[in-house]
Protein backbone atom coordinates (compact mmCIF):
# COMPACT_ATOMS: atom_id res chain seq x y z
CA UNK A 1 0.00 0.00 0.00
CA UNK A 2 3.00 2.38 0.85
CA UNK A 3 4.50 1.33 -2.15
CA UNK A 4 1.63 2.17 -4.11
CA UNK A 5 1.30 5.72 -2.57
CA UNK A 6 4.28 6.18 -3.22
CA UNK A 7 4.49 5.46 -7.10
CA UNK A 8 1.19 7.41 -7.05
CA UNK A 9 3.50 10.69 -5.82
CA UNK A 10 5.81 10.28 -7.66
CA UNK A 11 3.82 10.00 -10.71
CA UNK A 12 1.50 12.91 -9.65
CA UNK A 13 4.84 15.38 -9.32
CA UNK A 14 6.44 14.14 -12.71
CA UNK A 15 3.18 14.99 -14.33
CA UNK A 16 3.21 18.67 -12.69
CA UNK A 17 6.93 19.33 -13.16
CA UNK A 18 6.37 18.52 -17.23
CA UNK A 19 3.30 20.31 -17.55
CA UNK A 20 5.13 23.55 -15.94
CA UNK A 21 8.00 22.58 -18.58
CA UNK A 22 5.57 22.24 -21.52
CA UNK A 23 3.87 26.43 -20.06
CA UNK A 24 6.94 27.80 -20.02
CA UNK A 25 7.94 26.99 -23.33
CA UNK A 26 4.33 27.73 -25.00
CA UNK A 27 3.58 28.42 -28.56
CA UNK A 28 1.89 31.76 -28.96
CA UNK A 29 0.31 31.51 -32.27
CA UNK A 30 -1.44 35.08 -32.52
CA UNK A 31 0.28 38.46 -32.63
CA UNK A 32 -1.08 42.29 -32.48
CA UNK A 33 0.71 45.05 -32.71
CA UNK A 34 -0.36 49.04 -32.15
CA UNK A 35 1.57 51.96 -33.38
CA UNK A 36 2.93 53.46 -30.96
CA UNK A 37 4.97 55.90 -32.95
CA UNK A 38 3.19 59.12 -32.13
CA UNK A 39 3.14 58.48 -28.74
CA UNK A 40 6.72 57.61 -28.27
CA UNK A 41 7.25 60.97 -30.37
CA UNK A 42 5.51 63.07 -27.29
CA UNK A 43 8.61 62.07 -25.49
CA UNK A 44 11.43 61.59 -27.62
CA UNK A 45 10.88 64.20 -30.88
CA UNK A 46 10.95 61.92 -33.83
CA UNK A 47 10.22 64.42 -36.67
CA UNK A 48 9.97 68.32 -36.97
CA UNK A 49 7.72 70.52 -38.70
CA UNK A 50 8.78 69.65 -42.03
CA UNK A 51 8.58 66.26 -41.80
CA UNK A 52 5.62 63.59 -40.83
CA UNK A 53 5.65 60.59 -38.89
CA UNK A 54 4.77 57.09 -40.50
CA UNK A 55 0.51 56.59 -39.66
CA UNK A 56 -0.17 54.64 -43.11
CA UNK A 57 -0.93 51.93 -40.64
CA UNK A 58 -1.97 51.73 -36.76
CA UNK A 59 -2.73 47.86 -36.26
CA UNK A 60 -0.81 44.80 -37.41
CA UNK A 61 -2.01 41.21 -36.97
CA UNK A 62 -0.07 37.73 -37.67
CA UNK A 63 -0.85 33.88 -37.15
CA UNK A 64 1.89 32.28 -36.72
CA UNK A 65 2.55 28.63 -38.05
CA UNK A 66 5.66 26.20 -37.64
CA UNK A 67 7.76 27.96 -40.62
CA UNK A 68 5.76 30.92 -41.71
CA UNK A 69 3.33 33.63 -40.56
CA UNK A 70 -0.09 35.19 -42.42
CA UNK A 71 -0.09 39.19 -41.68
CA UNK A 72 -2.08 41.80 -42.10
CA UNK A 73 -1.80 45.88 -41.49
CA UNK A 74 -4.73 48.32 -40.62
CA UNK A 75 -5.09 51.91 -41.47
CA UNK A 76 -6.37 55.42 -42.38
CA UNK A 77 -7.66 58.36 -41.20
CA UNK A 78 -10.45 60.94 -41.28
CA UNK A 79 -10.10 64.92 -41.06
CA UNK A 80 -12.01 67.96 -42.20
CA UNK A 81 -12.22 71.43 -41.79
CA UNK A 82 -14.53 74.55 -42.46
CA UNK A 83 -13.11 78.15 -42.95
CA UNK A 84 -14.83 81.18 -43.80
CA UNK A 85 -12.72 84.45 -45.13
CA UNK A 86 -13.88 87.53 -45.85
CA UNK A 87 -10.99 89.54 -47.59
CA UNK A 88 -11.48 93.03 -49.93
CA UNK A 89 -15.38 92.19 -50.05
CA UNK A 90 -15.45 88.42 -51.67
CA UNK A 91 -16.32 86.03 -49.37
CA UNK A 92 -15.16 82.53 -49.14
CA UNK A 93 -16.39 79.46 -47.58
CA UNK A 94 -13.51 76.79 -47.63
CA UNK A 95 -14.12 73.48 -46.46
CA UNK A 96 -12.70 70.10 -46.71
CA UNK A 97 -13.21 66.37 -46.16
CA UNK A 98 -9.95 64.03 -46.36
CA UNK A 99 -10.05 60.02 -45.63
CA UNK A 100 -8.05 57.26 -46.31
CA UNK A 101 -8.10 53.67 -45.94
CA UNK A 102 -4.73 51.18 -46.35
CA UNK A 103 -4.63 46.98 -45.71
CA UNK A 104 -1.89 45.34 -46.66
CA UNK A 105 -1.97 40.99 -46.77
CA UNK A 106 1.09 39.01 -46.62
CA UNK A 107 3.63 36.06 -45.80
CA UNK A 108 6.52 36.35 -43.91
CA UNK A 109 9.09 34.25 -41.95
CA UNK A 110 10.78 34.78 -38.50
CA UNK A 111 14.09 33.96 -37.46
CA UNK A 112 15.96 34.95 -34.31
CA UNK A 113 19.55 36.37 -33.67
CA UNK A 114 19.39 35.35 -30.03
CA UNK A 115 16.76 34.84 -27.01
CA UNK A 116 15.79 38.62 -27.43
CA UNK A 117 16.94 39.92 -31.07
CA UNK A 118 14.82 38.23 -34.08
CA UNK A 119 14.16 39.98 -37.61
CA UNK A 120 11.29 38.95 -40.57
CA UNK A 121 11.08 39.19 -43.74
CA UNK A 122 8.70 38.72 -46.46
CA UNK A 123 5.95 39.84 -49.20
CA UNK A 124 2.22 41.44 -48.98
CA UNK A 125 0.22 42.80 -51.22
CA UNK A 126 -0.98 46.53 -50.61
CA UNK A 127 -3.86 48.65 -51.35
CA UNK A 128 -5.01 52.14 -50.39
CA UNK A 129 -8.02 53.88 -51.06
CA UNK A 130 -7.66 58.21 -50.47
CA UNK A 131 -10.63 60.39 -50.73
CA UNK A 132 -10.51 64.33 -50.90
CA UNK A 133 -13.25 66.23 -51.07
CA UNK A 134 -12.53 70.58 -51.08
CA UNK A 135 -14.77 73.16 -51.87
CA UNK A 136 -13.89 77.05 -52.37
CA UNK A 137 -17.17 78.85 -52.72
CA UNK A 138 -17.32 82.46 -54.15
CA UNK A 139 -19.78 85.53 -54.26
CA UNK A 140 -21.37 83.12 -57.31
CA UNK A 141 -20.37 79.94 -56.55
CA UNK A 142 -17.71 80.59 -59.19
CA UNK A 143 -15.82 77.76 -58.08
CA UNK A 144 -16.12 74.14 -58.07
CA UNK A 145 -16.53 71.45 -55.63
CA UNK A 146 -13.32 69.21 -56.63
CA UNK A 147 -13.37 65.46 -55.69
CA UNK A 148 -9.97 63.79 -55.90
CA UNK A 149 -10.19 59.28 -55.11
CA UNK A 150 -6.85 57.70 -55.66
CA UNK A 151 -6.65 54.18 -55.28
CA UNK A 152 -3.16 52.17 -54.94
CA UNK A 153 -2.50 48.90 -55.53
CA UNK A 154 0.70 46.88 -55.85
CA UNK A 155 3.28 44.93 -53.25
CA UNK A 156 5.86 45.44 -50.92
CA UNK A 157 8.97 43.35 -49.82
CA UNK A 158 9.74 43.93 -46.15
CA UNK A 159 12.46 43.16 -43.35
CA UNK A 160 11.40 43.76 -40.03
CA UNK A 161 13.44 43.49 -36.57
CA UNK A 162 12.23 43.05 -33.39
CA UNK A 163 13.20 42.98 -29.72
CA UNK A 164 11.41 40.55 -27.14
CA UNK A 165 10.83 42.13 -23.61
CA UNK A 166 8.30 39.16 -22.35
CA UNK A 167 7.59 36.09 -23.91
CA UNK A 168 4.03 37.55 -24.98
CA UNK A 169 5.58 41.19 -25.22
CA UNK A 170 7.59 42.21 -28.07
CA UNK A 171 8.63 45.87 -29.95
CA UNK A 172 9.44 46.24 -33.47
CA UNK A 173 9.45 48.20 -37.24
CA UNK A 174 9.82 47.33 -40.29
CA UNK A 175 11.33 48.61 -43.93
CA UNK A 176 8.89 48.04 -46.86
CA UNK A 177 10.13 48.49 -50.82
CA UNK A 178 7.14 48.68 -52.60
CA UNK A 179 5.66 49.27 -56.09
CA UNK A 180 2.19 51.11 -56.51
CA UNK A 181 0.19 51.29 -59.44
CA UNK A 182 -2.08 54.86 -58.63
CA UNK A 183 -5.33 55.63 -60.67
CA UNK A 184 -6.23 59.16 -60.06
CA UNK A 185 -10.32 60.48 -60.50
CA UNK A 186 -11.12 64.10 -60.63
CA UNK A 187 -14.36 65.25 -60.69
CA UNK A 188 -14.83 69.11 -60.97
CA UNK A 189 -18.59 69.79 -60.29
CA UNK A 190 -19.89 73.62 -60.32
CA UNK A 191 -23.43 75.18 -59.39
CA UNK A 192 -23.55 75.82 -63.42
CA UNK A 193 -23.55 71.83 -64.23
CA UNK A 194 -22.71 71.98 -68.09
CA UNK A 195 -19.14 72.92 -66.86
CA UNK A 196 -18.76 70.20 -64.95
CA UNK A 197 -15.49 68.40 -65.85
CA UNK A 198 -14.18 64.79 -64.75
CA UNK A 199 -10.55 63.01 -65.59
CA UNK A 200 -8.50 60.48 -64.85
CA UNK A 201 -4.77 59.10 -64.90
CA UNK A 202 -2.43 56.27 -64.04
CA UNK A 203 1.05 56.33 -62.41
CA UNK A 204 3.35 53.76 -61.39
CA UNK A 205 6.14 54.33 -58.69
CA UNK A 206 8.38 52.35 -56.21
CA UNK A 207 9.42 53.84 -53.01
CA UNK A 208 11.46 52.93 -50.21
CA UNK A 209 10.40 53.23 -46.60
CA UNK A 210 13.16 53.21 -44.01
CA UNK A 211 10.01 52.53 -41.11
CA UNK A 212 6.41 51.16 -41.35
CA UNK A 213 6.20 53.06 -37.54
CA UNK A 214 7.14 51.31 -34.14
CA UNK A 215 5.16 48.81 -32.95
CA UNK A 216 4.14 47.48 -28.98
CA UNK A 217 3.12 43.97 -29.85
CA UNK A 218 1.01 41.36 -27.79
CA UNK A 219 1.36 37.71 -28.28
CA UNK A 220 -0.98 35.12 -27.09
Amino acid sequence: MKNLVLISAILFLSNSLLGQTENSKKKFNHEIGINITNLIDKIIVLSDQYSSLPDDYFLIYKYHLENFSFRARMGGYFNSYNRENSLNQNPTNRKGKNSEFNIALGIERRSKFNSKWSYNYGLESIYHHNYWLRTNVGTGGENPEIKDTTIDMGFGVLLGFNYSIKSWLSIGSESTFRFLSSTITSKYEYMDTSNNEEGSRKKTDSSFIPSNGIFLKIHF
